[in-house]
This record gives C-alpha cells, sequence and structure tokens, in this order.
C-alpha cells in the first residue's frame, strides 16, 4: 500500500498487511510497519496489564475506567495518523465502549507505551506530543531497556520514575501504585 489512506481505508485494510498488520501504523497517510516487539516487551505488558487489573478490581465502587490494548487511536486528520500504543486507560464514559473498536478518536485519559523495538524509540517524543494534543491527561513511556518509566502530564514537568521508585496514577488513575522494578521482573513460574 503506496498511496495515501485514510485511518477507515487503513483500518479496512490492516489485516491484509504483513503479521496482520499487527505491528503496523498509519502516519501522515503512510503505512508504516514496524519490528515485532522483544520477549522483554511482553514480560512488561503483562506486569503492567496484572497491576492495572489489580487496582481496578479492588476499586470497583471507585473506578468506572477501563483499559484498552492496542486500540488505534486517531492522532490527527487530513493526512490520517493512527498510533496502536500498548494501553488506552479511559477514566469515564460507557464502560468499555471501545474494547471492540479497531480505531477511535476519543482521547484516553491515559495513554501508555512500552517501545521495545528501536524503531517505535525513535518518535517516541512525537507520540507523546500527539497524545498529549488528542487531550491525554498522562502519558507513560514504559522503558524496558532502561528500566524506567518516562511520566508525562498534559500540564506540569515530566518525570523519569527509577526501578527503585514507585509509579503513581496521579488524578487520573487515583490510588494506583506500583514500584517500577515490578513492571520488568520476569515471573517465576516462566523461569520452571
Amino acid at each position: 500500500m503506496s498511496e495515501i489512506l485514510t485511518a477507515q481505508q487503513f483500518a479496512e485494510h490492516r489485516t491484509e498487511l504483513p503479521d496482520g498488520g499487527r505491528w503496523a501504523e498509519l502516519v501522515a497517510g503512510r503505512v508504516m510497519s514496524f519490528q515485532p516487539p522483544d520477549p522483554q516487551h511482553g514480560t512488561t505488558l503483562l506486569n503492567l496489564s496484572k497491576a492495572l487489573a489489580k487496582h481496578l478490581q479492588a476499586g470497583r465502587a471507585v473506578h468506572t475506567g477501563y483499559a484498552c490494548f492496542e486500540l488505534g487511536l486517531l492522532v490527527s486528520r487530513n493526512p490520517d495518523t493512527v498510533r496502536f500504543p500498548a494501553v488506552s486507560y479511559f477514566a469515564s464514559g460507557s464502560r468499555f465502549a471501545h474494547t471492540d473498536e479497531v480505531l477511535t478518536a476519543a482521547s484516553p485519559d491515559l495513554v501508555i507505551e512500552v517501545p521495545a523495538a528501536s524503531d517505535r524509540r525513535r518518535d517516541m517524543s512525537q507520540r507523546v506530543r500527539e497524545y498529549l494534543a488528542l487531550g491525554a491527561s498522562l502519558v507513560w513511556v514504559v522503558d524496558p531497556l532502561e528500566q524506567q518509566v518516562h511520566v508525562f502530564p498534559k500540564l506540569g514537568s515530566s518525570q523519569r520514575v527509577a526501578a527503585q521508585q514507585r509509579l503513581t496514577g496521579d488524578d487520573v488513575l487515583s490510588g494506583f501504585e506500583l514500584d517500577v522494578a515490578d513492571l520488568f521482573s520476569e515471573p517465576a513460574w516462566w523461569r520452571g
């Protein structure tokens, strides 16, 4: 696909791409393919999803939000750009409204990227700007290589949270806390 595509055309034809389009995005109307992530990406995403699920299930009365994994976010139009962050967290709205969608123009409250492959790491600052411009209140870039989390709030200064520190959800994911080192530890049952 070398022609300029709209987000809708990309969504309709994504599965025709290599690997079912799983590692592809639309950038300024052009299809960009990325390297598949490494095993550390999978470990980090597993630990992150377990921590998010535990937090959200423990506070059902408090949290009405939900997480979507690899949901396409339409971050700009004409030409269209669609990004697929690891996690998009919606703090409000109809519960699970976006879970069955391929892409959305809605803005998540929290966007989480886990850039394991080098080609995804190159344009990470651009991605963060796009998510914040879309309306995200908070962006986390969980870095398996440096074993730290870069936190970008919509308002205020960015910060790095190192492995020996705790990551918090601020106002977006109230009450969420996690030791950053726990994001990168391989589960004991994997070593078997």
